[in-house]
């Protein structure tokens, strides 16, 4: 019982446990149902073997809280036979990872754990109370991992065997070897993967592994089309009357803002001289432009020319003029 109870609070780090902590131990709650332990407190073994363990006053329940004296372990009445004991059950274990950084040592660490905990019960032990071992939650909460701690064991089907017993999962130890650890590879390429799958979203892609191409120039045609929208503006047109000029107009000399300039056909207002439209008007040292020099364009006859043979000639005087559309059919020969 010394030695469960030694055990039970070694697995917490050596931290204050309390005596319900204690109670709940795998090992100490089979010792217990023992008739040599069922009538003896927990609290008389430890006040007995007070060069193991002191007793600490819990302020929060008003009870104790346990925890090891320094030198504890060799104080122990079977140090000796336990260590060889200890040695040779280790040497068939592979080496605790004290301190594991990485997913991969967590993942292996807690492989590791749960070998020396089904040891610890025999080899073959129920997952409620397998979950319970202090070493194997601490492991567990590190992979921040919403799985079950059946489906870690599942990862490993080497090392461990799940049956059920009375709807109860027992899990058994069929081998101590954690050489193979490409499950753990496996396991963390899917968690990878479906990171990335999370992070991406659940984008529909085509064959080249691109969007849709509705999807890909939707935006863009509806951006153009926007901006086509945007740049046709209306041209801008004249104010009516009573509005400012135009852009690039000023009233005339002597006439309010906002009146129409000359030529929109408004009188001038009242009280002031009429439009003088003088200065609309070209200067008289003005030459009108000179006539076009250029030859005629190919095919055209130069002015005054006759018509071309089987031409019927122009139309005589007192022909009706040309139609706004189309030619009428001159009359025969």
């Amino acid at each position: 019982m010394v030695r469960a109870l030694f055990t039970a609070i070694e697995m917490h780090s050596g931290r204050c446990v309390t005596l319900s902590q204690l109670g709940s131990d795998y090992k100490v709650s089979q010792l217990k149902k023992d008739n040599m332990w069922k009538s003896v407190r927990l609290l008389d073994i430890l006040e007995a073997y007070d060069d193991i363990f002191e007793l600490v006053p819990d302020g929060a329940s008003g009870g104790w809280q346990v925890k090891l004296q320094p030198g504890a372990e060799a104080a122990l009445p079977d140090a000796e036979e336990y260590m060889e004991r200890e040695m040779r059950e280790q040497d068939a274990l592979p080496p605790r990872i004290e301190n594991p950084r990485t997913q991969f040592e967590k993942m292996q660490s807690l492989r590791i754990e749960l070998l020396y905990a089904l040891q610890r019960r025999g080899s073959k032990v129920q997952l409620q109370e397998l979950g319970q071992e202090p070493r194997v939650q601490r492991v567990k909460q590190s992979l921040h991992q919403a799985k079950k701690l059946i489906e870690f064991i599942r990862m490993f089907p080497t090392n461990f065997k799940v049956t059920s017993d009375d709807s109860q999962m027992v899990i058994e130890v069929t081998s101590t070897s954690v050489s193979d650890q490409s499950m753990i590879d496996r396991a963390l390429q899917r968690l990878n993967q479906d990171s990335s799958d999370r992070r991406g979203g659940n984008q529909r892609r085509d064959g080249r592994g691109q969007p849709p191409a509705r999807d890909r120039g939707g935006a863009g045609r509806r951006d153009r089309s926007r901006s086509r929208r945007r740049e046709a503006a209306p041209a801008p047109s004249y104010m009516p009357p009573g509005y400012a000029p135009p852009p690039g107009y000023a009233p005339p000399p002597g006439y309010p803002y906002g009146y129409p300039p000359p030529g929109y056909g408004q009188p001038a207002p009242q009280g002031y001289p009429a439009y003088d439209y003088s200065q609309f008007a070209p200067p008289p040292q003005q030459v009108p432009p000179p006539a076009s020099t250029y030859p005629p364009a190919a095919g055209y006859p130069p002015p005054g020319y006759p018509p071309p043979a089987g031409y019927p000639g122009y139309p005589p005087a007192g022909y009706p003029p040309q139609p706004v559309s189309g030619y009428m059919a001159l009359p025969g020969p």
